[in-house]
Formats: C-alpha cells, structure tokens, sequence
C-alpha cells in the first residue's frame, strides 16, 4: 500500500501520562476482562422476550437452557453490532469501506466484493437495527390484537413507552457524560496527537470530542449535547462527544410512530391491520424517513411471522382434530403423524430461501459511495433509488436487510449460527457494545492502531492488512471488555430504573 508516512513517524515519543501509560493500562485492562468476558461466553443465554427488548439493541436477560422463537434475533444484532464496529474502525484509515469494487478501474480489494463487503458493512446493520426495533416493539401488541386480549393491550402499550425513553437514553447519556469528563481528563489527547501529526495516516476517524478549559464548561457542553440528542423531532444529530450515538434519537422517534400505529389498527382485522400498516410505510418511504419506514416493516414482519406461526399450529392440529371421530382407540394411538411435504417441496422451499438471503445481502452490499457509477450497482441505483432522498443507500440497503431477515425468519438453517453461545453473549452486550465502541475508538484504537502499524510497516498492501488485523483485533478487546461492563453496571441499570418507574407511576391493577 502506497503511503507517504514514514514508519519511524507513527512512534510518536511518548509523554508523561499519555501513550505509554495508556498502552500499558490496555494491557492490563485486556488481561483483567479476558476472565469475566470468557466465563460470560460460556454461559447460555436466551433472547429477551419481545415486551422486555422494546428496542433494536438487546435488553438484559437471564441464562436459560433453551432458546426462545426469536432467540436468533438477539444473535442478529450482535453480529450487527460487530460489524459496526469493524466498519468505524476500517473507515477511519480507509476509503476501501466506501468504495465498491472495480470503481474507476481501481478498488479491487478482496473485501470490496459484494457478500464479502458485509464483513464491514456498518451502514446496512443499522438497517438490520431498526427492523428488528420495529419487530420487538410490535410482536406483543399484535399477538395480544390476535387473541383479542384487549384489555391487556393498553397496558403493555403504555408500559412500554414508558420505559422505552429510559431504556434508550440513559445508556447513551452515561457514556457521553463519562466521554466528556475522561477528555477533560485528557483521555482522548494521545489519539488527538495521533490524528494531528498523521493525517496521511486516516481517513475518516469522525468527530474528535473537544476538551474543555474547565469542568464546568465540560458539564455545561454536555449538557447542550444531551438536549440536543434528545430531541426526536429534528433530522440525525451527530454529537462531537460521540457521534455514533444518532441511531438512538431516531429509533426512539420511530419506536414512538410504532405504537401510534399499532394503537390505530389494534381494533382492525388482520387484513386491514396489513394493509395499514404497508401504506403508512410506503408514505414515511415517499417523506424519506426510511429508519420509520424499517421499523414499520419491522412491525408487519412480525404480523406475518404470528400469521405463519399460527397457521402451522392450525396444520398439526388437524390429525387431532380427525381421531376425535375414530371410535378403534388402537386406531386413535396409531394415527400416523401428518406426512412431510415432498422432498421435491422441500429443496425448492430451501432453493428459495436461499435466493432470498442471496438476493438480500447482494443488496446491502451496495456501496455506500459512488454506486451508480460501480458495476453491478448501476441498475440498482436506477431502480430502487427514488429522486427525492438525501440518502440513495438507505433505500438499497433497507429492502436488502428486509430480504435478509424475511430469509432468516423462515430457516432454522438460516437461524443456527445467530443462536450458538457467542452469538448469543454478543447479542446480551449488543447495545452497550454499539454505545461504548465510538469512545473506545477515540481514546485507545487511534493509539493503538499507529503502534501496530509502526510495528507490521504499510510500504505493502499486505504489511498494512496485517497491521490493520491486528490493531482490529486488540482494539475489539478493549471495546468488548468495556461493552461487558457497560452492561452489567449502566445497561441492566437502565433496565431496573425503567421498570422502577413504570411501577412508580402504574396505577394499582396493573
């Protein structure tokens, strides 16, 4: 890889208290969580129900020895949350995660190639985000629509936005509180210095937080950044204490829309509700707010899944239904079981839902930049991306996550590897992963990274791969073991105030 940094650069002499310091506090702090994060490996865990999540992002939950129906889905979005992960700390040094392969007869890395760009495909997670959000907040007011427990409908209703603010916002607003003092502190300076002295070195590493002269205009500052984080009405805000944090404003936005919708269809048949809910999609896609039009689909995903599932129970209750009649008990005790479909059925069923996923992570493997002009692509953008949004990917990206988890939700193929015990455990830590990854980054992986390579060198494409490997898989140590305790401590935290609340304000009888 061509460069012009000289490799005896990226060993800035170390200060007092700076990179030195910091590296060997990495050190250790890998070496005290490498115990508590394998002994969380190593215990199973379940997805958490549908009313507990309320959000894209994996609510707390307890060890179980089976998995629930939408156990998978906590394993989707901790993946998802690795993948994000992987794309800011690859973008930050390269424009290869932007690029698509072949782009003006240059490009041509590995991981540029559709499918195996989805390893840092940060841009199409957000979209596999926000339909699950839609899916976890919409499953429990329609299966109680279904089986007609409306009285129990308004209540799980209000106790989830009740909480919903608390569940999302805490987490967030604890780590930009914390961002915003370890900078005063001067947590962040090493990786500025970094930043400031190599620029040839990065290429996107997003806002830097900026210290503040006093403590009170650190608190003041974050102040200003917490009301403006808050705000759902206004368009994505990307705080310069983190700026990753501006998927919450807007899934709290959309969570709000879900359950307004779901309150005006609660009464509807299951076709109107369908119907309904398709158009208001179709009309937030028309005003470009696609993250409400994802967790709008998220919510009609989850009516076809109910749909599904009961028409499966209503099939293997029919040969029950037959031996009712039999007056032979010995005929009753031998009925055989309901015949599997043909075999023939079967492979093309399987053929089918493989396109399906195929086709899906074709589509979020769309380049984020430079589409239309990237072979393979150029049909797509003509043909998916309306002319009336800001931001043509959102429109390839979102069908392909919708195609993807279409596919995922009908394979228990499909479903195994979101539901092995590491996928599991990344599931439980997914949101506090997603939160502390960005300061993380900041303080530790822009050090890290410039060591690492001064270590490999980067005169070759191959020097530079490995030193971005490694540098990755160090950094991701130190983001999981902080995620870990983010989520023990402020994550389950947010969980108990939330419900604390709820509690506080129910009235009795609820």
């Amino acid at each position: 890889m061509e460069s012009r940094i000289d490799k005896r650069d990226l060993l800035l002499p170390p200060e007092p208290q700076s990179v030195y310091d910091t590296a060997v506090l990495c050190g250790r702090y890998i070496k005290n969580r490498a115990v508590s994060v394998s002994k969380s490996l190593a215990s199973p865990r379940r997805s958490p129900s549908p009313s507990r999540a309320g959000h894209g992002h994996a609510a707390p939950h307890k060890p179980s020895r089976g998995h629930s129906a939408t156990a998978y889905l906590s394993g989707v979005r901790g993946v998802a949350a690795v993948i994000v992960f992987l794309f800011h700390s690859t973008w930050a040094l390269t424009a290869a995660v932007d690029d698509g392969y072949g782009l003006w007869n240059a490009n041509h890395h590995v991981l540029q190639l559709p499918l195996l760009r989805l390893v840092h495909a940060g841009h199409a997670m957000v979209g596999i985000f926000f339909l699950i959000g839609g899916y976890v907040n919409a499953v429990k007011p329609l299966q109680l629509m279904r089986e007609r427990r409306h009285a129990e409908l308004v209540p799980a209703v209000a106790s989830s936005l009740l909480r919903r603010g608390i569940r999302l916002y805490m987490p967030a607003l604890v780590a930009m509180l914390a961002t915003a003092l370890l900078t005063y502190a001067g947590a962040f300076e090493p990786a500025r210095r970094n930043m400031d002295t190599l620029k040839d070195l990065f290429y996107w590493p997003d806002f830097h937080p900026g210290r503040k002269e006093t403590l009170a205009a650190t608190l003041r500052d974050w102040q200003q950044q917490v009301l403006q984080l808050m705000n759902p009405w206004q368009q994505p805000f990307w705080s310069h204490l983190d700026p990753h944090l501006w998927t919450v404003t807007l899934e709290f936005r959309a969570s709000l829309v879900v359950s307004l919708s779901l309150s005006a269809v609660a009464c509807c048949r299951v076709g109107s509700r369908l119907a309904i809910l398709t158009l208001l999609t179709l009309f937030s896609l028309r005003c470009d707010r696609w993250e409400i039009a994802l967790f709008l689909t998220g919510a009609v995903l989850a009516e076809l899944d109910l749909m599904r599932k009961d028409a499966a129970k209503a099939t293997a209750s029919l040969p029950a239904a037959r031996d009712m009649v039999d007056l032979d008990v010995e005929a009753k005790r031998d009925a055989a079981p309901p015949p599997r479909p043909p075999a023939e059925h079967r492979v093309l069923r399987s053929l089918g839902i493989m396109l399906i996923a195929l086709t899906g992570m074709y589509l979020m493997s769309f380049p984020p930049s430079h589409a239309e002009e990237t072979q393979g692509f150029m049909l797509i953008y003509k043909w998916l991306v309306p002319s009336w949004t800001n931001d043509p990917k959102r429109y390839v990206l979102g069908p392909g996550a919708v195609l993807f988890m279409i596919a995922v939700s009908s394979s228990a193929t499909l479903q195994r590897p979101f539901l092995t015990t590491t996928a599991q455990y990344l599931g439980t830590v997914s949101y506090a992963l997603y939160i502390v990854h960005g300061p993380v980054l900041h303080s530790v992986g822009y050090v890290v990274t410039p060591m690492v390579l001064a270590v490999t060198g980067l005169e070759t494409d191959r020097e530079w791969a490995m030193g971005m490997v490694l540098s990755t898989v160090i950094n991701f140590a130190v983001a999981l073991g902080v995620a870990d305790v983010f989520y023990r401590f402020v994550d389950v935290g947010s969980v108990r105030m939330a419900t604390a609340f709820q509690r506080m304000c129910f009235q009795s009888g609820y």
